[in-house]
C-alpha cells in the first residue's frame, strides 16, 4: 500500500510539493491547538482519520473503479483545505455529530471531483463546493429541529494571524514564510495575476465605499490589512487561483481578479443588508466560499460556450 502511494509522488513536481505544505500548514495550525488538550487531541485524531480514509478511497478508486482523472496530491490538497477551513470545534471527538459534519465535507469533497468534471477538470472547487453543500446541508438540520447550529466555517487554519503572535518572533516569521510560499506557488501555478488583482482591486473597492461612508483612512487600511492576513493570502492564492478551476493567461486572471473583487464586495454589502438570508439558509457568513463558486460558474460558462462555438464553426465548415 504505501509502496503503491509513495511511487505517485515525486518531490519535484510543484503540486507534489504543495501538497505538503499544505499538510504541513495543517499542522502547524493543529499545534496551535495544543495549550487546550482536549481539542488539540480530537483534532489529530480527525486529521490522521480523514486522511486515512481519502488514502482508502484512492486506492479503491484506482484499483476498483479505474479512475484515471483522479490525483492523490488533488483530493490531500482538498481534504487539507477543508481541514483548515471548518472551525476546530466541528472537531470535538466527544461530540460525533461534529466529527460527521467534517467527515461528510470531505467525502462530498472526493465525490464532487470525481463526478462533477468537465472535459477532465472539475467544474468547481472541490473543497469550497463541498463546504458549502456541507453547510446547507447542516441549515436544514437546523431548520428541521435536529440539531443546534449549522457548520462554523471559521477560515481559522488560514488564518496568518493565528499563527503570528506579536510575543514571538519566530511565530511572526513562521507565519510570513508560509504566506508568501502560497504566494509562491500560486505564482509557480501561473495564477498569481488572479489573486494579486483581487486583492488590489478589493481594497480600491473598499476603500472607495469607506471614503464616501465617512471612515477613517486609517481604519479602512487597518482594515485591509486584518482581512489580507487572518484569510486573504489563503483565499486569494490558494483557494480563488485553484489551478483546475481558474482560467489560463495573464490577461484573462487580471479580468477574473477584478470580477471576483467585485462579486466579494457586492456580496459583502448584500450580506450587512441581510439580501443573503434565505429563510433557513443564512450565507451572510460564508461570502468567500460563495465568491469562489461563482467565479468556478463564470468559468465553467466561459469554457462552455467557447467550446459550442468552436463546435458549431468546426460542422460549418464540414
Amino acid at each position: 500500500m504505501i509502496k503503491t502511494i509513495t511511487s505517485y509522488f515525486d518531490i519535484r513536481s510543484k503540486l507534489t510539493q504543495f501538497s505538503v505544505l499544505i499538510f504541513l500548514f495543517s499542522l502547524t495550525s493543529l499545534f496551535q491547538l495544543f495549550n487546550q488538550p482536549r481539542l488539540f487531541y480530537s483534532s489529530a485524531v480527525s486529521l490522521v482519520l480523514i486522511h486515512i480514509f481519502i488514502l482508502v478511497y484512492y486506492l479503491i478508486s484506482k484499483k476498483y473503479l479505474h479512475d484515471k482523472l483522479l490525483n492523490l496530491q488533488n483530493i490531500i490538497i482538498s481534504t487539507n483545505i477543508i481541514y483548515l477551513i471548518v472551525h476546530p470545534m466541528e472537531f470535538d471527538g466527544f461530540n460525533n455529530l461534529a466529527f460527521f459534519d467534517l467527515f461528510l465535507a470531505v467525502f462530498l469533497g472526493v465525490i464532487c471531483n470525481r463526478f462533477l468534471r468537465y472535459k477532465g477538470f472539475p467544474i468547481f472547487n472541490p473543497a469550497a463546493l463541498a463546504v458549502l453543500l456541507t453547510f446547507i446541508f447542516t441549515s436544514l438540520l437546523v431548520q428541521l429541529d435536529l440539531r443546534d447550529m449549522p457548520i462554523f466555517i471559521s477560515w481559522w487554519g488560514a488564518n496568518l494571524l493565528k499563527i503570528s503572535d506579536i510575543d514571538s518572533i519566530s511565530n511572526f516569521v513562521t507565519a510570513l514564510i508560509v504566506g508568501s510560499l502560497f504566494v509562491y506557488y500560486s505564482n509557480g501555478f501561473k495564477k498569481f495575476y488572479y489573486g494579486f488583482v483581487f486583492l488590489i482591486s478589493y481594497f480600491l473597492l473598499y476603500f472607495g465605499f469607506a471614503i464616501m461612508d465617512n471612515q477613517t483612512i486609517n481604519g479602512t487600511l487597518l482594515h485591509f490589512i486584518n482581512v489580507v492576513l487572518t484569510f486573504g493570502i489563503f483565499f486569494a492564492f490558494v483557494m480563488l487561483s485553484e489551478p483546475k478551476t481558474s482560467p489560463i493567461g495573464k490577461e484573462i486572471l487580471v479580468i477574473y481578479g477584478f470580477i471576483a473583487a467585485f462579486v466579494y464586495f457586492l456580496l459583502d454589502v448584500f450580506s450587512k443588508a441581510g439580501f443573503t438570508n434565505f429563510g433557513f439558509l443564512d450565507l451572510g457568513d460564508n461570502i468567500a466560499i460563495c465568491t469562489i463558486i461563482l467565479m468556478n460558474l463564470i468559468y465553467f460558462i466561459q469554457k462552455y460556450t467557447k467550446n459550442v462555438s468552436k463546435n458549431k464553426s468546426y460542422y460549418i465548415k464540414q
